[in-house]
């Protein structure tokens, strides 16, 4: 099964395919879906109009992969509802999509039914369609305008985890009793809608934000994300400008290389991961992101949250509290990168 790599060659080869067709040809050429399961599928028509919306949704998805974003079918279906008569056809084009690629999960598409993230803490979202009460733990919901949250007015930290065990754990200890905090688990790498509501959150004086991830490039990866929308070359992407490019003040808390040397490990790809991270614009702009990168190389081990999660209770939340307040770095993100 084609992962989300095998996604982005495949997307450039239909690219390349159908430029050629059209140059040579005159024509859009006919699009073979792969075999799933030993089941025969259907080629793709050749009608312009599907043609077209084909390749804005490919191109979407392209652009997703390379920035570690997701969207919901919903926000996908927004950000194209020019295009398409209702999301019903949206969904039967992904459908054709995934049967282009071989593939069944969504997630390799980078793209979910319904926002991942999760919320905890003395929260309540307010719409004209719903209010929700985040003081018990609640799967975020697709975002409707206008809305507002309201929290209590006191000094407050945001801390925005990488992975639901961990968030269990947070939520369990009751450290929220003893450090005035919010959690955010996005469970990976950020959707939209978590994204958004992480931003919006950040935008209260009273609001501290502290990231929580595992102490590896994809960990990095998250907090960069977070951090500035992206750490490509480029810099920040048209999907994250959607939501004010990121989150300019965030703490860089857990799990960093040079607090914590790992067990585990990096294979060669997330060596060159880290080596390609070097080179980009935000990590340059920030000695202290690039020391903890080649820190991660030269130990050559990683260490995941999951390993802090096992340690007793007193030593987990006193861990956490007391990254949450030395690390109070707070990074560049470089003018260039914002210019896209």
């Amino acid at each position: 099964m084609a992962n989300s790599n095998d996604v982005i060659c495949i997307i450039e080869e239909i690219t390349q395919v159908v430029v050629k067709s059209l140059v040579q040809k005159h024509k859009f050429p006919l699009l073979q879906t792969k075999r799933n399961c030993n089941v025969r599928c259907p080629r793709f028509t050749v009608k312009k109009k599907k043609y077209f919306k084909l390749l804005v949704i490919l191109s979407t998805i392209y652009e997703l992969i390379l920035t570690n974003k997701q969207f919901t079918v919903r926000e996908l279906y927004y950000t194209h509802k020019t295009i398409f008569k209702d999301q019903t056809e949206l969904e039967n084009l992904i459908r054709d999509i995934k049967l282009l690629f071989g593939v069944n999960d969504l997630n390799i598409l980078h793209l979910t039914h319904t926002p991942r993230g999760i919320l905890f803490g003395e929260v309540t979202l307010v719409t004209p369609i719903y209010v929700m009460d985040f003081t018990k733990k609640l799967q975020l919901p697709i975002l409707s305008s206008p809305f507002q949250f309201i929290i209590p007015n006191r000094r407050c930290f945001l801390l925005i985890v990488e992975k639901e065990a961990f968030f269990e754990r947070l939520v369990q200890s009751h450290l929220s009793d003893q450090f005035p905090c919010i959690i955010l688990c996005s469970r990976g790498f950020p959707d939209n809608a978590t994204f958004t509501i992480a931003h919006h959150l950040t935008q209260k004086l009273n609001i501290i934000p502290c990231c929580l991830v595992d102490g590896d490039v994809y960990g990095i990866e998250i907090f960069l994300t977070f951090l500035c929308g992206s750490w490509k070359k480029n810099g920040i992407s048209r999907i994250s400008k959607q939501n004010d490019e990121g989150i300019s003040l965030l703490r860089w808390s857990l799990l960093r290389p040079s607090d914590t040397k790992g067990i585990s490990p990096l294979t060669d790809r997330e060596k060159v991961i880290a080596n390609h991270m070097l080179e980009s614009e935000v990590v340059k702009c920030n000695q202290e992101i690039e020391l903890e990168i080649k820190t991660l190389l030269k130990n050559n081990t990683k260490m995941e949250l999951d390993e802090l999660a096992n340690t007793n209770v007193s030593f987990f939340e006193t861990t956490i509290i007391s990254s949450c307040l030395h690390h109070s770095t707070l990074f560049k993100i470089p003018i260039d990168g914002k210019k896209n």
